[in-house]
């Protein structure tokens, strides 16, 4: 597929007015600032009152003046009417601790009134440049044209309601004096509109190569690029501006990516974004952006090497997103389901399989552990009248081990791949193998999962992060459960693998966590080996959890698990430790102070305990009183 375009003409942008600060001296103290009561946050939750926050500013604008080198950021805004954004990025960058920074405005159109916008610039005292352009604002004709008007050194594209937190440029320019990188990538944070509470958090994760097929991984305002390299891309004939405002960002990051080089993620929210109105993601995009991610995602495949089929669901969730179908190459694959006993939920599960639409690729190994001799002949009856089932019986006579009867039942086969299915689940769409296989195919992925869920409805597993203390099945729709991506493991419930990824890692650990966490193991050593794992969404399966075994002690699983090389993290470094991304809830219900303190009481043991030893007191006293009150009644009957 050829996505070159024409070169155009050099765009028309034009200074219209460049503005020189008095004195570098002049930021902003933050108690002054009308954003003092935004509840800002660098991590989840920690917030700093206005006095502890501008100590700590004060500190780093010392540290950032006496450094040798100062490395200069420039950030785009595009102004095409309100100002009201303009103001709130113009007071957090005169708040900036690190004050090396210009600020490029470009104007498009007529109804933006330039004296304001003048008089914003003057008011926080920002060096800053105003440009007027007769191309749209978000286009790569307006950012070659305003690049060239910049000696910067790194340059941020700032989106509508965006603006930074007062740490944000000093955290930069620091990453930037350690790793010289190419491009930076931050957290973001979401506040509500009017800026009075935290939503969300959204916590990125490094760079995953096959998730920018779904989504731009990096983030729009959240990524600074190197100007040289950023210019130089752009120069080159690969650069289009076949490319829509919403999707630009994405675009950059695929070519920036494609490119090579070092890329920091800085696991900090230097980003605060205001609220907008989120679009529901059945609503569809329009023409444009449809036709502006499928130019993108079709780059990115190109770039990946990978056999692009055909761009759907394009959606906003909030972000634009997609999915990327790759051609199916085919393959042989062999089904190895363990069972014991319960011949019902095996033949359902055998039945599930019949739909496949790649059912003539399948060979079936089921797998039996001690099952009663009635069970196996209901099992032989099903499969004798569905021949079209290529399948065999093996049996494994030893004790209840998952890691030994799925490399036993593996060991029965040649095929290209192996598909890890327990008996209690039950595939739902007739393309589940076939959409696992297309992502196994490419030569660098070891493993594949689909969507779990339980009988009820609700998702059980949407990949496995390695998360504090034990990996855990991602299940929050806040953790980007409906995109493909790639995830630290996916469980074996219903896991295709490579054959060649499968003896590469010697097959599943049957002496460490051989029952409980055999398939993070695997995952791990796979990571190691030099394949990746990754999730999605469109291969769904309906699990009966623990119909086939039950719940088992798993804590020295635990251990082993972490002797065997999974990262799991400390509870100390969890945040930025899994490799997964996710927005963090941070929505507090609207209660009252009396409500809040009795929260924090019940919290508090010792507290807790106060209110205890009061109570019981209270219960006494109230019980005495009622006595003596009885007592006093009876006297006075008597007296009567």
């Amino acid at each position: 597929m050829n996505l070159q375009t024409p070169r155009t003409e050099a765009p028309s942008v034009s200074v219209l007015r460049e503005f020189t600060r008095k004195s570098i001296s002049s930021r902003l103290p933050f108690a002054q600032s009308s954003l003092a009561s935004v509840p800002i946050q660098l991590l989840p939750g920690v917030v700093y009152s206005p006095a502890e926050l501008e100590k700590g500013l004060r500190w780093q604008y010392d540290f950032s003046t006496a450094l040798p080198s100062h490395p200069r950021f420039a950030v785009l805004f595009s102004v095409e009417g309100d100002l009201e954004a303009l103001a709130r990025l113009s007071e957090s960058l005169a708040l900036q601790s690190y004050q090396h920074f210009v600020l490029l405005v470009s104007l498009h159109g007529t109804k933006t009134p330039v004296a304001e916008v003048y008089q914003l610039i003057e008011k926080y005292s920002l060096n800053g440049k105003v440009f007027a352009s007769t191309v749209p604002t978000g286009s790569l004709s307006n950012l070659k044209g305003v690049l060239d008007e910049t000696d910067a050194d790194y340059f941020i594209r700032c989106e509508s309601d965006d603006f930074f937190h007062p740490s944000a440029f000093y955290i930069l320019a620091k990453s930037v004096l350690r790793v010289q990188p190419t491009a930076l990538f931050t957290n973001e944070l979401e506040l509500s509109s009017d800026l009075s509470s935290a939503l969300s958090f959204y916590r990125k994760s490094p760079i995953d190569k096959y998730t920018m097929l779904s989504m731009n991984c990096l983030g729009g305002t959240a990524v600074a690029y190197s100007v040289t390299h950023l210019t130089a891309m752009l120069e080159s004939d690969e650069a289009s501006d076949e490319f829509e405002p919403d999707t630009l960002p994405w675009y950059l990051a695929a070519r920036f990516i494609s490119r090579g080089g070092a890329i920091e993620f800085v696991p900090l929210a230097c980003v605060v974004r205001a609220a907008r109105e989120r679009q529901a993601s059945s609503l569809p995009v329009s023409a444009e952006v449809h036709d502006s991610v499928f130019r993108v995602v079709s780059l990115q495949a190109q770039l990946l090497d990978v056999p692009l089929e055909q761009v759907t669901e394009i959606k906003r969730s909030p972000q634009v997103n997609a999915r990327a179908k790759i051609f199916d190459p085919g393959g042989t694959v062999q089904v190895v389901i363990p069972f014991r006993d319960q011949s019902e939920t095996t033949i359902q599960c055998l039945r599930k399989l019949l739909r496949q639409d790649c059912l003539s690729d399948l060979e079936i190994t089921l797998v039996n552990n001690n099952s009663r001799p009635e069970t196996l002949r209901e099992i032989e009856s099903f499969l004798a009248k569905h021949l079209e089932l290529r399948s065999r019986v093996v049996h494994d006579t030893g004790y209840f081990n998952f890691a030994r009867l799925n490399n036993f039942g593996a060991r029965h086969g040649e095929t290209d791949f192996i598909l890890f299915l327990n008996n209690d689940v039950e595939l739902q769409e007739k393309s589940s193998i076939r959409e696992l296989r297309r992502w196994c195919s490419l030569s660098d992925i070891g493993a594949v999962g689909g969507a779990l869920f339980y009988p009820n409805g609700k998702l059980q597993h949407g990949g496995i992060a390695f998360s504090a203390v034990r990996p855990r099945n991602i299940g929050s729709a806040n953790e980007f459960v409906e995109l493909i991506r790639e995830v630290n493991g996916v469980t074996f419930a219903m896991a295709l693998v490579k054959r060649e990824a499968f003896h590469s890692v010697g097959g599943l650990d049957e002496f460490a966590c051989p029952n409980g966490f055999g398939d993070a193991i695997f995952c791990a050593a796979l990571k190691r080996a030099g394949f990746r794992t990754l999730f999605t969404p469109y291969a769904v399966g309906t699990h009966h959890e623990s119909l086939s075994r039950g719940r088992t002690p798993e804590d020295m699983e635990l251990l082993e698990m972490t002797q065997n090389g999974v990262p799991v993290a400390n509870l100390y470094e969890d945040l930025n430790a899994e490799l997964q991304r996710v927005r963090l809830d941070l929505c507090q219900p609207n209660l009252s102070p009396v409500h809040l303190l009795g929260r924090k009481l019940i919290q508090s043991p010792r507290a807790a305990r106060a209110l205890t030893f009061v109570a019981r007191n209270i219960l006494r006293l109230s019980a005495l009183k009622s006595k003596w009150g009885k007592k006093r009644q009876m006297k006075r009957t008597t007296a009567r």
